[in-house]
């Protein structure tokens, strides 16, 4: 299980961009190129604000560029048909009904990511909310890792007791990373039951690392 960065990802987006070209309006067109400079205006934002943060060095750097191509890579495939509709004269009037709504969306998501953003941070300065519960998640990941690890060394994956505890903690941390992952399901009493099972869990698995420090005796 790969541990969740927190960051605001985006729904990727996919759309079938098909006109039929030969429009030779060059109002048209220009409408559309207009869009297409806003998106990359707000790609360059959201590069932007990552690289504030930091999330593109060290440990985060890999999977935020992975988001960035995933927001970037639909709007390269349109430009690429864009292209063609301009090569075979331009934008119909027709066409315009189905592009325009096109663009229009991703414009909203890439400002949603934006915003999302924006609230992440505001919450993380806060200490509440999202970024305070992904804080204890994160806590909560790295000890239970190290006490698999341990685990694992000292022979104490054969303690039926303890596996089952790291099972249920494992399920439960899955569960959370996916909503933490999608901040926007969460509501402020979701966050408040993970907050408290974090709280729980995480003075749990301390005491288990002393535990497994010692190779397993079957006793």
């Amino acid at each position: 299980m790969k541990k969740t960065l927190l960051l605001i990802l985006a729904v990727v987006m996919s759309f079938a961009f098909v006109a039929c070209g030969g429009g030779e309006n060059d109002e048209n067109n220009a409408a559309v190129q207009a869009k297409f400079d806003e998106a990359d205006s707000l790609l360059q934002e959201i590069r932007g604000c990552y690289e504030d943060k930091g999330y593109l060095e060290g440990d985060t750097a890999a999977e935020v560029e992975v988001v960035l191509d995933a927001l970037k890579a639909p709007i390269e495939q349109m430009k690429a048909a864009h292209q063609d509709i301009l090569d075979m004269g331009g934008y119909t009037d027709e066409d315009m009904v189905t592009i325009e709504p096109i663009l229009d969306t991703t414009i909203t998501e890439l400002n949603k990511v934006i915003a999302d953003q924006a609230a992440y941070d505001a919450s993380a300065e806060e200490g509440t909310g999202i970024a305070a519960v992904g804080e204890k998640y994160n806590q909560l990941y790295d000890i239970v890792m190290e006490a698999s690890d341990l685990a694992t060394t000292n022979g104490w994956m054969e303690d039926e007791a303890f596996s089952s505890e790291l099972d249920a903690s494992l399920a439960i941390m899955e569960i959370a990373k996916a909503d933490l992952d999608n901040p926007e399901s969460i509501d402020e009493a979701y966050m408040n039951e993970l907050s408290a099972a974090f709280d729980e869990l995480i003075p749990v698995w301390q005491d288990y690392l002393t535990q497994l420090s010692e190779p397993y005796t079957g006793n």
